[in-house]
């Protein structure tokens, strides 16, 4: 019996079923980035990666996916990655060093090595990603500094629930990690400007976990203020009177907040910190200033209490959102670029977890990343900003 199959009717069904794809993609992303680099770039990365493609990518049909529509679209989310990685690369430059950097076979090869790692890194970030913003603009979360400290907190997230650890360090690194994937959720709609009162909340409980950790013995009596706290702030209850007894002898008198001591007052146990905490002892800035004097994690705390305090102005709706959404990608990045990673350092030491996330070391990047988004924040401009948003293909 002659088989009814047509070979090349069938090569042509495919054909035309690719260029039907290539031209929607075309349409999706044509604000963003130069049509025909994008599908070059497409067919480079799916060419290279070959038949692993598919390792990452769980195509098999069955009725809870057909239901749900959870079956990814592979082309889709790799255009994604690549309009992330590229609008990322391009910021402030000229449009003539873009279209150098498009017909460079050196950045090419470049670009799609970082869309690799996006796709070896989706099991952590953009399988969790949504399909709409529902605010349109950049698609931030596949900028790769963002990208990274998704999959980093997710990864995070994943070591805590296999391994066990001191429970006040285990609670810090916890509500960190979940904060900032709040923060990095609100960042993916667009929602820039709520995501700096989280961030500021990241901060506060990122110094307090880097003194826990410079000074151990401050953990029971951490506790015991935590207690205090819980039973005055959450059931209504007066000071406990071991409380007032340690405010009364405070090592600060100058200072009378009951409050401010009730948050902070643990730190009086540390026999050097009034000699170098001299003004706001009972605060964060307060620890900042100790943390600045005695550690050295390769950066200036005082920038750390520069972005507290600019977070706090948002936090009171004192500041809108800016015309120039990148600034707040700018500054929101760096916030979390200079938090998380050492969060996620700290917290593999504790658990003896080596921090590769599906097989990939991403700190190293990760740091040429956050590196990078300095470099773009510091020639910021009005100029350079409207010419970003300006951008012409």
């Amino acid at each position: 019996m002659q088989s009814m199959f047509d070979p090349r009717a069938f090569d042509k069904m495919i054909k035309e079923m690719n260029r039907a794809d290539e031209q929607a993609l075309r349409k999706l992303f044509s604000p963003r980035i130069k049509q025909s680099f994008l599908i070059e770039m497409m067919h480079k990365v799916m060419d290279t990666f070959g038949a692993e493609l598919f390792n990452y990518y769980d195509l098999t049909m069955t009725n809870e996916k057909m239901i749900t529509g959870e079956s990814p679209s592979v082309k889709f989310e790799i255009c994604r990655m690549i309009v992330g990685v590229h609008r990322s690369n391009s910021i402030f430059l000229s449009d003539t060093e873009r279209v150098k950097n498009e017909n460079d076979d050196k950045y090419k090869k470049e670009l799609v090595d970082s869309v690799i790692m996006h796709i070896k890194l989706r099991n952590y970030c953009a399988d969790f990603f949504r399909k709409k913003q529902i605010v349109i603009g950049d698609e931030f979360l596949f900028f790769p500094p963002l990208y990274k400290l998704f999959a980093m907190s997710m990864n995070a997230l994943f070591i805590l629930n296999e391994h066990n650890q001191e429970q006040t360090l285990r609670n810090f690194y916890s509500m960190i990690f979940n904060k900032a994937l709040a923060a990095l959720t609100l960042i993916e709609d667009n929602f820039l400007d709520n995501a700096y009162p989280i961030c500021r909340l990241i901060i506060e409980l990122y110094v307090k976990l880097l003194i826990l950790e410079l000074e151990p013995g401050l953990l029971e009596e951490h506790d015991k203020f935590s207690d205090y706290d819980l039973k005055k702030t959450c059931c209504g209850m007066d000071y406990p009177d071991e409380f007032k007894e340690k405010f009364k002898n405070r090592k600060n008198q100058n200072e009378k907040s009951r409050i401010d001591f009730l948050h902070y007052g643990w730190l009086d146990i540390l026999d050097d910190y009034h000699d170098i905490v001299k003004q706001n002892p009972y605060s964060i800035n307060g620890i900042i200033d100790y943390l600045n004097e005695k550690v050295d994690y390769g950066y200036d705390f005082q920038n750390i209490k520069f972005y507290y305090k600019m977070c706090h102005t948002y936090t009171h709706g004192n500041v809108g959102i800016s015309r120039y959404p990148l600034l707040h990608y700018f500054e929101l990045s760096l916030i979390l670029g200079i938090t998380l990673p050492r969060t996620y350092e700290l917290l593999c030491k504790h658990t003896n977890v080596d921090g590769s996330i599906g097989g990939i070391n991403i700190i190293p990047s990760l740091v040429q990343d956050i590196e990078k988004v300095y470099q773009q924040h510091s020639i910021r401009s009005t100029e350079n900003f409207d010419a970003y948003y300006n951008f012409k293909k």
